[in-house]
């Protein structure tokens, strides 16, 4: 697209005493979200692949003077691909704009540069949670982040599954379902899997029924005085805002204990420089990354009933 200049005409109010304040509408009051959940690494390359090895079984018993028993295997997936794509956005300023510009607005537009990074990083990094469900979007066993039939590489014919057969709404009862299911999920070899869950995942509009779910004594909106045995896992709420299912909520583990990751090729860079020919100011950002998931380990979600 070919650049387009800011030019004096387009700020005329901004050109005059008389204002009372002016406002450049780029706030950065929330951290970074895509950090708080997802495997930050680094890359040297133009893509990644990842993939996962099934480890052994149970040990057998050994007869006396009997042969081995047992020669379990290895047993390999298929590879997912990480391509890093490169994203890039500047601005472009006349001389006289930014020599005549009177509050400060045209001076600080880099800082509207910086909210837009972070707001576009977000964005990407909830895509493995946005297109959970999406049957295009897959990890190495061939099947979504949440599915219901996720292929135990080693047992032919069963599966496991990270998400309700029927989807649900959040709610105490649903959360206790799902967390029985996690309890009992088992790896390759039909062997207790025992990863912990750690966060309740949602949007802004499910904050409060969470917050009560995980923080109340007895259980929730019920007349019983029963005790609230979700606490017993002691999990966090995270609330996060690129969520495009306002229904959508999700358990995670630890990061280290999941598959979603993001890679940086390289991290955001400003650059700016005046253009030889018109004197306009130039500055942009560039910044290359990739994510996804490789596995649906540590992860259980549904989009809401």
């Amino acid at each position: 697209m070919p650049s387009s200049p800011m030019l004096r005409s387009a700020f005329a109010s901004l050109m005059y005493p008389g204002l009372n304040e002016a406002y450049l509408l780029a706030f950065n009051e929330y951290p970074e979200e895509f950090t708080r959940f997802l495997n930050i690494d680094s890359s040297t390359k133009r893509q990644e692949q990842d993939l996962t090895v099934a480890g052994f079984g149970l040990v057998p018993e050994k007869t006396e003077g009997a042969e081995v028993p047992l020669w379990d295997v290895l047993k390999m997936s298929s590879t997912v691909t990480y391509l890093h794509k490169t994203y890039v956005m500047g601005y472009e300023v006349s001389e006289e704009c930014v020599e005549d510009e009177l509050y400060g607005i045209i001076r600080g537009a880099s800082r509207a540069l910086a909210v837009s990074v972070k707001q576009t990083c977000d964005v990407l990094g909830s895509i493995p949670l946005n297109y959970a469900f999406d049957a295009g979007y897959l990890g190495v066993d061939g099947k979504s982040l949440c599915a219901t039939d996720h292929p135990l590489s080693k047992v032919p014919g069963a599966t496991v599954a990270n998400k309700p057969s029927s989807a649900v709404d959040f709610d105490p009862t649903s959360l206790q379902s799902a967390l029985e299911t996690w309890e009992t999920w088992v790896n390759d070899n039909n062997l207790p899997l025992l990863i912990k869950p750690k966060y309740v995942v949602s949007g802004p509009k499910q904050r409060d029924i969470i917050t009560k779910t995980l923080g109340s004594l007895q259980m929730p909106f019920t007349g019983d005085n029963e005790i609230n045995a979700v606490r017993e896992w002691e999990l966090d709420k995270m609330i996060l805002h690129y969520l495009t299912d306002d229904d959508a909520w999700y358990i995670l583990s630890r990061p280290a204990d999941h598959f979603m990751k993001w890679f940086w090729r390289v991290r955001p860079v400003f650059r700016g420089y005046d253009d030889p020919d018109t004197g306009n100011a130039r500055y942009l950002v560039r910044f290359r990354t990739s994510v996804g998931f490789t596995h649906w380990w540590g992860t259980y979600g549904t989009p809401g009933a």
